[in-house]
């Protein structure tokens, strides 16, 4: 049975935000992500606040897309007719990305502070001693010891519904959504966005539904 000091399960931001902190610190570190390449399956509209950026300053070394000083908002009534307005960041703004371009990026970061990436790799359930999470087994079978299991495979994470911090949702509580890049000239892509996000956002509608474009270099990341 192998051993770490730390187990990270996700190779999304967080994920390999931890990876390379622990490694910093001196901790036998793995970590693992279920696609073949970090960033291939995520939910994020592809972007770091500039809360994200004081956190971890060295993400603004990675490949990044475009600056975004603030954004503008539509709020669309059933009839079609809408108000919309710009709002600024105050001066801070956020960073878009390519998820498949940074995720990898950064969990390489990860890999160079020392820690040990394994993708390809599913977590099925978690080993438990004295109510207490001491490790994980892997879709291979393989079982894998730590005195820390940080789990950062987001909202559906199999860990954290094992651990029992996570109940089973109710199909009213789960939202279905999409995403796409549709590619575009930079100079279509400044031209029509001037570099701002844009959220759509219906009166009347579902609370919980909302769209979203983001501007990168060479289109635009979309969703509902």
């Amino acid at each position: 049975m192998k051993k770490y000091d730390v187990i990270v399960v996700g190779g999304g931001m967080a994920g390999s935000a931890a990876a390379k902190r622990c490694a910093e610190l001196g901790l036998k570190v793995v970590q693992f992500e279920k696609a073949e390449n970090p960033g291939a399956k995520n939910a994020c509209g592809s972007a770091i606040t500039a809360t994200g950026t004081v956190y971890a300053p060295y993400v603004l070394e990675g490949p990044i897309e475009v600056k975004v000083p603030g954004s503008r908002v539509y709020y669309i009534q059933r009839n079609g007719k809408y108000c919309m307005f710009e709002t600024g960041m105050g001066g801070y703004g956020m960073y878009t990305i390519h998820r498949t371009k940074f995720d990898p990026w950064h969990a390489q970061q990860a890999c160079n502070a020392g820690s040990k990436l394994r993708t390809a790799t599913t977590i099925m359930d978690i080993i438990k001693e004295n109510d207490r999470v001491v490790g994980v087994i892997t879709d291979k079978g393989e079982k894998i010891c730590a005195g820390v299991t940080i789990d950062a495979g987001g909202a559906h994470s199999i860990v954290a519904r094992k651990a029992g911090l996570l109940g089973r949702r109710a199909g009213t509580d789960n939202v279905l959504y999409a995403t796409a890049f549709v590619q575009l000239p930079e100079k279509v892509v400044e031209e029509r966005f001037n570099q701002l996000c844009e959220w759509y956002l219906t009166i009347g509608g579902s609370k919980y539904c909302f769209n979203w474009i983001f501007p990168l270099k060479d289109g635009v990341s979309m969703g509902v």
